[in-house]
This record gives C-alpha cells, structure tokens and sequence, in this order.
C-alpha cells in the first residue's frame, strides 16, 4: 500500500533515477543530493523540542495522518519491516497550516508494515475528529506556536511587488556562483510569504528560472529566505538559500508547509517540502540567529 500525501512529500522515488544538482547555504556549495544516509545518522531532530513525531494531511480525507518518524534515516526505514507504534496511541497533537494553528486532536494508530514491492512508505494513522479546517502539519500538543504566514497573492499591489523584487535581487546574488548557463534569465516568483518575528520582517520564496529548449529544456530553482531589521537598516539581507537545478523531468522543487515556533528554546521554523517527480521529504529550517537561517532536519526519503 502506498500513501499519497496532499502536499506531494509522502513518497519519493528511490529506484535510482539521478537526483538534480542541489546546494542548501547562506554560500552555497553545489552539490549532489546523497541517496541515503548511514544507519545511526543523527538527523538533527530535537525530540525534547519538536517530540517524537510529525504529521502530514493525508489529502483527500482530513483525518487521515502520514507519521513521519524523524529518527529514521534512509538506511533504517528501508530496513524496517514492522512500525511498532503502540506509544503514539492516543497522542495529543496540534494541527497547523499557513495561516496558523486549525486545531486539536490526538492520534489513532496500529502497528503496521512496510508495503513491500520495492516501496518505502510512512507509516498511516487517523485523527480521533475531524480539523475545523484544512491542514498541512501536526506536532504533539504544546511543543510549537504558529507563525502566520501572509501569501503574496492576499498582498496589496504594493506589499506583492515589493516581495516580488526583493526576492528576485536575492535570486540575483544567490545565483552568483551558479551554473553559468542560466545567467542573464529571467527570474520568476512562484510561490512567496512574509512573516513578522517581532522587528524583524522575513520573506521567503520560490523561485525558478528557465532554458526552454525543446531537446534539452532545463530549470534552476531558489529556496530563499530574507530578513528585514533595525541591525540591517531595514533592507532586506539575503539570509538562506538552496538551488537546485537540472532537467524539468527531474528538477527538485521546494513549498513552504507552515510556520511554527518551538516553545522550549523559542525559536522560529519554516516546515519545507522538498519534491522530487516521484515524492520528496520534509525539512525544518530553523533561525540561528540574526540574518542567519539553516536546515536542521531532514526526513527520510520514500517511495517506490
């Protein structure tokens, strides 16, 4: 049995296909994508902080949860034949999506097995009652606060075109040490959030640009997240960015899930998903400090 997540993160191919170019820094690197991870890895998932698990909407059906189990690497998910699940019966849990908390709930699971064929899945569980509203994410009760994200497209004329440009002269300097062949094309925003941490005014986006050839049509990817402060005069300092870049079939992309505070050391975190054309993985990117912003935890890739 497969799971298909409504925001495309569940499954991810593993059967070998090549992996685009892909570099997460504030100085990238270009590098590749590793296809697994050493059993024993720490994944950087911080269980006092975040608790043991994470939930993902199921799609169609809102009381359907994928649990992914942020302690599993590649290596130790693939190897794992039975979900011993029996301690997350009847586990509170908060549900958030990008415009904040949408409500309460406490999980309903079983033990269960991988699905075999060839196939690596998260395990699947059920809220108790249906959310009031759509979700994107779930975390046990009381480990985060919400951060509400304000989407571009409810913008003002202004506030959208400021985002836009600001996002763009970042994908300008990110892109400087990239692939050379992309250079002097158009950047175009895809998707775009602003959120206030206090003073500080932070964006993040998606952006892409393209070589439309018909025999060998190509794309480059931006992750970027921006901050806006006293300390910086109130411009806006490129503070992260990931680039991926390859063919259209196989490109990775990224889409910003929520934003979340965790209540234990107070600080801020964007949950991302990173897609490839078979599935993809989440990630945490977190606040460092000041103008500074890392990925902290990858999941496990999936899938077939």
């Amino acid at each position: 049995m497969s799971f298909a997540c409504g925001i495309s993160v569940v499954l991810v191919s593993c059967n070998g296909d090549r992996k685009p170019v892909v570099s997460d820094s504030a100085n990238p690197v270009v590098a590749k994508v590793p296809s697994s991870q050493p059993v024993g890895v720490n994944t950087g998932w911080d269980d006092a902080s975040a608790g043991p698990v994470m939930l993902l909407a199921g799609g169609d059906d809102p009381s359907t949860v994928a649990l992914v189990l942020p302690r599993q690497t590649d290596s130790t998910l693939s190897a794992a034949g039975v979900f011993p699940l029996d301690s997350l019966s009847n586990l509170s849990v908060e549900l958030f999506g990008p415009e904040g908390i949408v409500g309460r709930s406490s999980l309903v699971v079983t033990s269960q097995k991988q699905p075999g064929e060839g196939c690596v899945a998260w395990p699947v569980a059920h809220l108790a009652n249906n959310p009031p509203a759509p979700w994107k994410i779930g975390l046990v009760s009381g480990r985060a606060t919400s951060i509400k994200l304000d989407s571009i497209e409810g913008m003002s004329p202004a506030d959208s075109s400021m985002v836009s440009t600001e996002l763009a002269r970042a994908a300008s300097e990110a892109s400087v040490n990239g692939d050379p062949v992309f250079q002097g094309l158009h950047f175009t925003v895809q998707k775009a959030y602003r959120l206030s941490l206090g003073r500080t005014s932070v964006i993040v986006g998606s952006i892409v640009r393209k070589i439309n050839e018909e025999a060998n049509p190509r794309e480059e990817h931006f992750l970027l997240v921006a901050e806006s402060s006293e300390s910086s005069g109130g411009k806006y300092v490129l503070s992260f960015q990931s680039r991926s870049a390859g063919s259209e079939d196989d490109i990775r992309t990224s889409s910003v899930i929520a934003a979340i505070r965790f209540v234990r050391n107070d600080r801020p975190a964007i949950v991302i998903s990173f897609e490839y054309n078979e599935g993809g993985q989440v990630a945490l990117l977190e606040r460092t400090a000041d103008h500074q912003w890392k990925i902290t935890w990858r999941s496990a890739y999936t899938g077939c």
